[in-house]
């Protein structure tokens, strides 16, 4: 265990009882105290007074310093103070703020400051009441949150806004690792964290497209980091993801589900010239979803005999693969064999009389053929336009039902029964029980 020698400096907010001050003193018996005390005012005497009345407790230093500061002005208090304690960090003391006095001001001032630093410790003297007023005078314990507490606090609460935004990946990388936890966190925070470590491997997985990789993840943890399994089970994206998992990287509406949520993803952040290639590329795996579940045909390995000869002569530029002897089809040829496949269909006709606004302005894109970045209206008219035609594209194939959008929230961390293992093969799906 590594013993902290820096010299102690314990800060106090100084307000009209000072009984739970001597109480820290005489816990503490710090090398040093700093005295948060109220400015006088309107003709009425400081706080700074009452500290006379501990140079004859215990633990009283021999060395003590004021900040004086207004007693109701917390924005001035908080910069005062934030000031202070971030010079006594540097001068290289172990700094401890006990903000249990003082007005309600400067003791929310005190504890904000002392966040803010991220070296701060927190100190609070609880005790018994006899009463809804105070604590009676002599019960006062020290209740203590470390300053790695307080950063793994803010880290967390940077953790849930960064999903709110979907960056999961971002929220991963800012999430520490098990070793890096505080050992001394509170069961539930740890439980928390683990929960959410689980959480975010598989979204940030699935964000990329490695649904193997995520489903992989839940199978891996269990039950034993906190029932990631029944967390996703309780979202309703568990068998979704066994889905995409198992898709064995073949066409699939499933997939094309996916495409289109992960368009909306990026585009949420504002990163229109990805999401429009991302919508491009689902106008192309609906076409091949639909060629596969319907016709039995891989656009990526097209054995020559499976096209007509006309289709063949009116393409002279397809020719087999070396290896395989097999074809392969871009998306207009796709689109022409599916209008040769199923005549009947409106799908290939909505390309017939030209490209759609959207696809044009995608082929004059940075991430395509051109140097101009699609904007905010770009990816509106190209989201309206898959919107209304999601039906035909991919929703009424199999597996191609309506899904919702991956998560914004972080789950709770509950305490359950142990999760049983999930299933390891299509042929034994037992399904995670729900509570």
């Amino acid at each position: 265990m590594v013993t902290d020698s820096r010299p102690v400096l314990l800060v106090l907010t100084v307000g009209g009882s000072v009984a739970p001050l001597r109480s820290s003193l005489a816990v503490c018996r710090p090398d040093r105290a700093l005295f948060i005390v109220s400015e006088p005012q309107g003709g009425q005497p400081g706080s700074g007074s009452e500290v006379e009345k501990l140079r004859d407790c215990p633990g009283f230093p021999p060395s003590v310093s004021f900040l004086p500061v207004p007693a109701d002005d917390p924005d001035r208090i908080f910069a005062l103070v934030l000031t202070r304690l971030e010079k006594e960090v540097a001068n290289g003391f172990r700094v401890l703020a006990d903000y249990t006095g003082g007005t309600k001001s400067m003791s929310g001032a005190l504890m904000m400051a002392a966040t803010m630093t991220g070296a701060c410790d927190l100190r609070l003297m609880a005790g018994q009441r006899t009463d809804l007023r105070q604590v009676a005078d002599g019960t006062e314990r020290p209740v203590d949150v470390s300053a790695e507490a307080l950063g793994l606090g803010r880290t967390l609460m940077t953790v849930a806004s960064l999903v709110r935004f979907r960056s999961y990946a971002a929220a991963r990388a800012i999430l520490p690792a098990e070793p890096a936890v505080p050992a001394g966190l509170p069961a539930a925070w740890r439980q928390r964290v683990a929960l959410w470590r689980g959480w975010l491997d598989v979204l940030e997985r699935w964000d990329r497209f490695d649904h193997a990789g995520a489903f992989q993840r839940v199978r891996g943890d269990g039950g034993a980091d906190g029932g990631l399994g029944r967390a996703l089970a309780e979202a309703g994206l568990l068998e979704r993801l066994r889905a995409l998992a198992e898709a064995k990287r073949e066409p699939s509406a499933a997939l094309c589900e996916d495409l289109w949520w992960n368009a909306q993803r990026r585009a949420d952040l504002s990163a229109y010239d990805d999401a429009v290639a991302r919508l491009y590329r689902l106008a192309e795996a609906a076409i091949q979803a639909r060629l596969f579940a319907a016709h039995g045909i891989d656009t990526g390995k097209v054995p020559p005999e499976r096209l007509s000869e006309t289709f063949r002569n009116g393409r002279p530029n397809l020719s087999p693969d070396p290896e395989t002897g097999c074809l392969r089809l871009a998306l207009s040829d796709a689109r022409a064999l599916l209008a040769e496949l199923e005549p009947q269909s409106p799908l290939p006709g909505w390309w017939a009389e030209g490209l759609p606004e959207w696809q044009s302005r995608r082929n004059h894109s940075i991430l395509a053929h051109g140097f101009s970045p699609l904007a905010a209206q770009d990816w509106e008219k190209a989201r309206a336009w898959f919107a209304e035609r999601a039906g035909l594209l991919w929703r009424d194939l199999p597996g191609g039902a309506e899904a919702c959008q991956l998560p914004d929230v972080l789950p709770a961390a509950r305490r359950r029964p142990a999760v049983a293992p999930l299933a390891q093969s299509p042929e034994d799906r037992g399904v995670v029980p729900t509570p």
